[in-house]
């Protein structure tokens, strides 16, 4: 009976052991993790903008100088976290020298939205052919060519 009572007292103090082992593990590991995130040697997850022409099969092929068109370009928010952007869209000059501000306006959108938008240009005289561009305070930018029809 006593060597059967000791038996029991063991096996409760191994499984003690083994349970305080384990949360210590657990904290342990936590910590480390911490660490190792804060040196920045843990995959992070990519944070990103997704800026593309809404129907980019459909993009105006020329211009004429004083008729409005339609720049129709999408924003996808993946970067982990609400975010307002600033987007730009321009008409360049072939050689570059000229630049015109079409539009400049601020949207914001929550973590995975996308918004579609429509802004409506006035291209100025560049020449036989110029770039619109769309470009987003972020650093993400698309462009078109077109000719003067």
């Amino acid at each position: 009976m006593l060597l059967l009572k000791n038996k029991r007292t063991i096996a409760g103090i191994v499984i003690a052991v083994v349970v305080v082992l384990a949360i210590g593990g657990i904290a342990n590991a936590s910590s480390i993790k911490n660490q190792l995130n804060d040196w920045k040697l843990l995959p992070q997850p990519e944070r990103l903008t997704e800026l593309y022409f809404t129907d980019h099969l459909n993009l105006p092929a020329s211009y004429m100088p004083g008729t409005p068109q339609t720049v129709l370009f999408s924003v996808h928010n993946l970067e982990g976290h609400r975010q307002t952007y600033t987007y730009t869209v321009t008409q360049t000059r072939d050689d570059g020298k000229q630049v015109a501000q079409s539009a400049r306006e601020q949207l914001t959108l929550n973590e995975g939205a996308t918004k579609a938008t429509k802004v409506v240009v006035v291209p100025v005289d560049m020449g036989a052919r110029c770039k619109i561009s769309v470009a987003l305070s972020t650093g993400e930018a698309i462009s078109y060519w077109v000719t003067r029809g």
